[in-house]
C-alpha cells in the first residue's frame, strides 16, 4: 500500500484525518482464485494553500463506473471558515492502479465547483506526476515535489472559473441595466 498525506495535511506534515490514504493496491489470493484491485481516494476540500470559505455557486460531483462519492453539500451551501473545509471524498476503484488513476483523472475533470477554491488542481498535478504514476510515491512525496504539485498557473479549472465569474458579472450587470431601463419606461 502507498500512503500519502493529503494536501491539507501536507501543509503541516501531520495527518489530521486519521491517515490520508490516497492510493491502495491489494491482491487477495486463495488456492483457486486471485483478485487484484486498486483504488485512489481524493478528499475535495475548500482550499488551495489555505482554507477557503464562501457560497458554493455551482456544485456538480462526478460519477460513473468505479467512482464512489461521499458528500453532503449542494449548490447554494455556505462553506464556513469555522468548520472543516471537506466538501466530499471521491474514491476511484479499478482492477489496476493505472485504470484507477485514469478513472480518478476523469472524475476530477467532471467535478464542477464554483464559488470557492478547491484542491482539484493539486490532485490533478499529483495524478500526472511521473513518481506517482510509477507507484513510487512515499510519505515525503508532497514535500519533495511541492513546487511542481502546487503550480496552478494556466490550469484549465482556474481559467474556467475566472471566465465563468466574468460572464456571471456581465449577466448581472445586463439584468440590472434592463431593470433600470424597464423602470424608466414604465414597463
Amino acid at each position: 500500500m502507498h500512503v500519502l498525506l493529503c494536501s491539507a495535511c501536507a501543509l503541516t506534515s501531520k495527518c489530521t484525518h486519521q491517515g490520508c490514504v490516497v492510493l491502495a493496491a491489494i491482491t487477495i489470493s486463495t488456492n483457486t482464485t486471485s483478485i487484484t484491485a486498486a483504488a485512489v481516494l481524493y478528499r475535495s476540500v475548500a482550499l488551495l494553500t489555505q482554507p477557503d470559505s464562501g457560497r458554493l455557486e455551482a456544485y456538480r460531483p462526478p460519477g460513473g463506473p468505479g467512482i464512489r462519492l461521499d458528500s453532503a453539500v449542494t449548490a447554494g451551501n455556505v462553506i464556513s471558515r469555522y468548520y472543516d473545509s471537506l466538501l466530499s471524498k471521491v474514491i476511484a476503484s479499478a482492477p489496476t492502479f493505472d485504470k484507477a488513476v485514469q478513472r480518478m483523472a476523469r472524475a476530477l475533470q467532471e467535478f464542477q465547483v464554483r464559488g470557492i477554491k478547491t484542491n482539484i488542481p493539486f490532485m490533478e498535478n499529483v495524478l500526472r506526476h511521473p513518481v506517482f504514476l510509477a507507484g513510487a510515491a512515499t510519505t515525503g512525496f508532497i514535500e519533495t515535489y511541492n513546487k511542481e504539485l502546487f503550480k496552478f498557473e494556466g490550469h484549465p479549472n482556474v481559467r474556467a472559473n475566472k471566465l465563468l465569474i466574468y460572464l456571471a458579472d456581465m449577466v448581472r450587470s445586463d439584468q440590472r441595466a434592463h431593470c433600470c431601463v424597464a423602470g424608466l419606461l414604465g414597463s
